[in-house]
């Protein structure tokens, strides 16, 4: 059997990493990680293999949070807590503020990816030169309402707005939309998880903003509706 060890590594950023934890694991194995009392609270978790033969595969990768479960075939257990969607959000709330981002690129040290969705309209994610893109994790399926832009420094050629499931397969929204000083609202529908803005010519983005409802919600409507007769 192959034996591999890892480091876990929290950020809260997806830039600046600390290892918090170490492990060793067989193969077919399920393994259970717990960090140690004092861990910061982090938004980020990241698994590195270390000793494996070439490759390592992860089927499950499990995060609770300080009252998760304890029990056998959990593989990670931490302080980092989870966010779900609101059940209350409504198209009137930013359904991306402090939502996980990733970017192609980032200027560091100070304007990464989370910076376009922490709700302070004088920070700002700016990008590489070039093609680039930012997707946010709704953490959750929404109905989708419109987006708001919060330009930076740098206006792309054009952007368009990508919508997944998977953050893998990605469903084509708005194509070629030029950008706009200043906040731009974009009209947006369908139903998505993952929202990603891809900028030809590079962007800086102060604010990345999300309208929508999620989908549990919207059924929880449709079922309790009266129906009329």
């Amino acid at each position: 059997e192959d034996v591999g060890d890892y480091e876990v590594q929290t950020s809260r950023n997806a830039v600046e990493w600390t290892t918090v934890a170490h492990g060793a694991g067989l193969s077919g194995q399920s393994v259970r990680t717990i960090f140690p009392e004092n861990t910061a609270a982090t938004q980020w978790i990241r698994i590195v293999c270390l000793s494996f033969a070439s490759t390592c595969a992860i089927k499950e990768l499990h995060v609770y949070d300080v009252a998760g479960p304890t029990g056998p075939g959990t593989t990670a257990t931490t302080a980092a807590s989870t966010t779900a969607p609101s059940s209350t959000a409504v198209p009137g709330e930013n359904v991306a503020l402090n939502k996980p981002v990733l970017a192609s690129s980032s200027v560091l040290p100070n304007e990464y990816a989370s910076r376009a969705v922490d709700g302070v309209a004088s920070t700002q994610w700016s990008s590489g030169a070039g093609d680039q893109w930012i997707w946010v994790d709704l953490l959750g399926k929404y109905t989708l309402n419109h987006v708001v832009l919060m330009w930076g420094s740098q206006l792309p050629n054009s952007f368009n707005l990508e919508t997944s499931f998977n953050a893998v397969d990605w469903d084509s929204a708005v194509l070629q939309q030029l950008p706009t000083a200043g906040a731009q609202q974009v009209a947006l529908g369908g139903t998505a998880q993952w929202l990603r803005v891809y900028c030809t010519g590079g962007c800086s983005i102060q604010e990345l903003q999300v309208y929508g409802t999620p989908v549990n919600r919207r059924l929880e409507q449709e079922v309790s509706a009266p129906i009329l007769v």
